[in-house]
């Protein structure tokens, strides 16, 4: 069996960067924010709305490329090893995942010992985390970061297992389980708007775009005839499309709030980013290809790095100026944490990423059987 048979989405990196970036931005906004400036304030909520639709971009991309390389296993292998797919993915995510872990529980105490500012990261924090969920205005900005990307890294280990459990005994109903899933999310969400409360922490919530990745990894696999009208489409709608996708993404969650007609919003957003794959991927009239932006596609491989190591220099920094004084709301203050994060940040992720995330690459690839 030749093991040189590729995959043809290895050019939407760039869309993993460009969903990077409102997370990234969202952390380092949100360490900024102190309730005082209104621009920062307004920006933070910003990035916070459009960090929502980013985070369903990565549960939707996982499950449609997952899906992709599960089904054409089984083309090529008639099989499907459960064993080397929950190894392959667990590498791909458990380094950051130890490094976030190590920081919060250890690295972070020793330096706030050291520098003696228990005031940043309260006594009780740890203590306190079981009651996260519903207490979390009692704690600092740095702890709610803290836990709520290691949550997501804990939901994505999970997510995983549960879709290699689907691959192996249920991959001749897919489309079934995909649209049990996405009606299951749908169900959570308004769960929780009925009762006034955030989703983001909810692992339920997002079977919404893991049903839909899912659903259009199948549909691309096994259906490819169904795509030859989709290959056709004119500029002027690709054009459309786009714009009405994008002005969703942007706006949705803001201006829909809270209500029940957001439960719209992540069905809109996730065909746009399916429609997206197959026009990148297949489409003769694209308004623009994304696989052109090299450089953007190089920073696409270094997402999940980006946003842990951006995350940690910016708690870092804002632990050092907070010792050193400095006053938080002068604009100058701002402009150099803005930058020493974001680039401090991408260079530790660029680094990490040729010096060990390479490495695993190599040792991933001992596990591929296609």
């Amino acid at each position: 069996m030749s093991t040189k048979r590729k995959l043809i989405y290895k050019d939407i990196d760039t869309l993993r960067f460009l969903a990077a970036v409102p997370i990234v931005l969202y952390c380092v906004f949100y360490l900024m924010n102190s309730y005082k400036d209104n621009v920062i304030f307004t920006l933070t909520g910003g990035f916070k709305y459009l960090k929502m639709a980013s985070v369903e971009f990565f549960f939707f991309l996982s499950a449609f490329l997952l899906t992709a390389h599960a089904l054409r296993e089984y083309k090529y292998n008639s099989s499907f090893q459960l064993s080397s797919f929950l190894a392959r993915r667990s590498l791909r995510i458990s380094v950051h995942f130890i490094v976030l872990i190590l920081f919060t529980f250890l690295i972070l105490p020793w330096v706030l010992n050291i520098l003696q500012l228990n005031n940043t990261v309260g006594q009780n924090f740890y203590s306190n985390l079981i009651h996260f969920t519903s207490e979390s205005h009692l704690f600092t900005a740095e702890q709610v970061l803290l836990v709520g990307l290691s949550w997501f890294l804990v939901m994505f280990l999970i997510f995983y297992f549960i879709l290699g459990i689907i691959f192996k005994l249920f991959h001749l109903k897919l489309r079934v389980i995909s649209f049990a899933l996405i009606f299951i999310g749908l169900l959570d969400r308004a769960y929780h708007t009925l009762v006034s409360d955030s989703f983001e922490l909810d692992p339920f919530a997002y079977l919404i775009p893991i049903g839909m990745g899912l659903l259009f990894g199948n549909f691309i696999r096994n259906e490819k005839r169904s795509l030859d009208p989709l290959k056709e489409i004119s500029k002027g709608t690709n054009l459309i499309i786009y714009f009405v996708g994008g002005t969703v993404i942007v706006t949705g969650y803001f201006i829909l709030k809270e209500t029940y007609f957001a439960l719209a919003i992540p069905l809109i957003i996730n065909f746009f980013f399916g429609y997206v794959i197959i026009d990148q991927t297949f489409g003769k009239n694209s308004l623009f290809k994304l696989r052109k932006l090299k450089k953007l596609g190089r920073a696409g491989r270094l997402s999940y790095g980006l946003i842990v190591y951006t995350f940690i220099i910016s708690v870092l920094t804002y632990i050092g100026m907070e010792s050193l004084e400095f006053e938080s709301t002068a604009i100058t203050t701002q402009l150099l944490f803005l930058f020493l994060s974001l680039a401090l940040g991408t260079s530790v992720a660029y680094f990490t990423y040729n010096r060990i995330d390479k490495a695993i690459l190599a040792i991933k690839s001992e596990f591929k059987k296609v």
